[in-house]
């Protein structure tokens, strides 16, 4: 695959090689003509979130892990593994900026199941500027297929799906509708950071009994027709019909991971 002619940007800053772009792309199972405008950005972001799982399981092994492009690019790329939010996010920010995109790191507060914020959670995502702003998300789990328009408070519709964003309290809000009713997911401010912001919480996440993924066991991934999870020994399917619940057995968890989520090595 020929790829576009990289922008010369900062050189401080860590970067993935040709040879490391291209074994990204091949990760994501992406063989396609890459230009940098709207309809590469969706067809990457498809890719990416269909191919490569959100999961925590080196968190619930309890084996430390830091967001340096090396790591990233071992555990995600050689090792065929997924990762949650951060990691996610930050080596998809490396991919684009490698494709000459113009990309910048977000940091957002969740919502709980009652339209809350949750004061101490901090996410990240992406934005991503071409002749408009896109809001890039590969990290969420069952997140949005492709980007959203930032700018742009009418709904936003993918497949079975309809999200909107918003602007409350000067903030952007992002929300996914839900049996008539508008359910939040998370809002923030256009201050943008940098991926080393985000290491000291992804070490809370590896360390405090309080983080929502300590001692959890989750590995999700979209498919073209459904979302698939496995929350602690419970692995959930869901449709847009039906959604089915199994419980599988621990000794039975490593081929699941292989067969379901594509993980092969679990060292």
């Amino acid at each position: 695959m020929k790829l576009p002619r990289i922008k010369k940007g900062n050189s401080s800053l860590p970067k993935l090689s040709k040879s490391k772009i291209s074994a990204l792309l091949q990760r994501i199972r992406f063989d396609e003509q890459i230009d940098v405008n709207s309809q590469t950005l969706k067809k990457l972001h498809a890719a990416f979130v269909t191919n490569i799982p959100f999961e925590t399981l080196d968190i619930f092994w309890k084996r430390s892990f830091s967001l340096s492009l090396p790591e990233l690019y071992d555990k995600i790329v050689l090792k065929e593994r997924g990762g949650y939010c951060y990691e996610l996010n930050s080596i998809f920010s490396y991919l684009l900026q490698g494709l000459g995109f113009d990309v910048s790191i977000y940091d957002t507060q969740l919502y709980d199941n009652r339209g809350f914020i949750i004061p101490s959670s901090q996410h990240m995502v992406l934005i991503v500027k071409l002749e408009q702003l896109w809001l890039v998300d590969v990290g969420y789990g069952n997140g949005f297929l492709m980007p959203l328009l930032l700018e742009n408070p009418q709904i936003q519709k993918q497949e079975n799906r309809s999200y909107r964003i918003i602007h409350r309290d000067s903030k952007y809000v992002v929300e996914e509708i839900n049996n008539g009713r508008w359910d939040p997911w998370y809002s923030f401010t256009r201050e943008s950071k940098q991926i080393s912001d985000f290491e000291d919480r992804n070490r809370f996440h590896q360390t405090d009994k309080d983080s929502v993924f300590f001692e959890k066991r989750i590995c999700m991934i979209m498919r073209e027709d459904k979302a698939i999870e496995l929350n602690g020994n419970q692995l959930i399917e869901k449709t847009m019909s039906e959604t089915v619940v199994t419980t599988i057995e621990e000794e039975k968890i490593p081929h699941l991971l292989q067969s379901h989520f594509g993980i092969k090595t679990l060292l």
